[in-house]
């Protein structure tokens, strides 16, 4: 999806913003006035939604092709790809340019084996590919995330009505936070 945010950011005017979200998520209403106020000083929106440090879902070789092999990097909270906001100017074309150009490099952006010659960390699960990019941009740029993003949007809506098929009350609680979303 680097791609699709870049080229759709060439085709807007200065100062219009595009905003991805994944197809599994569902925003809530409260998602336009949080976008609206977010934007009033903000550039660009990346969203923390975890606490895992980025060594435990990237892959040696990000960190090495990308020159961030340092523990700033490493130990920096991995964002969550899924939800990326950027209002368009020169300083976040240069970051879409450079994002988009990381996660076209296999060795970068491709699981598998390292090819750099140095281990994953030992606390390394999977990797989480342009995720993984963004994290290491976001540390090097000192960009700071959004902490808040999660108070309007739901994550992941299909894997959680799967995991919550078995439990009633999990589920009615859900049914009732998406029936009070309005499309307009």
């Amino acid at each position: 999806f680097p791609v699709t945010i870049y080229k759709s950011l060439k085709k807007i005017n200065e100062g219009e913003i595009i905003f991805y979200m994944d197809s599994s998520d569902t925003f809530l209403p409260t998602l336009g006035s949080f976008l609206e106020k977010h934007f009033f000083s903000n550039d660009l929106l990346i969203c923390q939604m975890g606490k895992s440090p980025n060594k435990n879902y990237t892959r040696r070789d990000t960190f090495y092709y990308m020159r961030c092999d340092s523990k700033k990097y490493w130990e920096a909270i991995q964002l969550e790809a899924g939800i990326i906001g950027v209002k368009k100017n020169n300083h976040t074309i240069k970051l879409m340019e450079e994002y988009l150009k990381f996660c076209s490099d296999p060795k970068i952006i491709k699981g598998g084996k390292n090819f750099c010659g140095l281990p994953n960390f030992p606390t390394f699960i999977d990797h989480r590919y342009d995720q993984s990019v963004l994290t290491n941009l976001k540390t090097k740029y000192r960009i700071s995330p959004s902490l808040t993003i999660s108070d309007h949007v739901e994550c992941n809506m299909w894997e959680a009505l799967n995991q919550w098929e078995e439990n009633e009350t999990e589920r009615s609680d859900f049914t009732r936070k998406l029936s009070r979303i309005k499309i307009s």
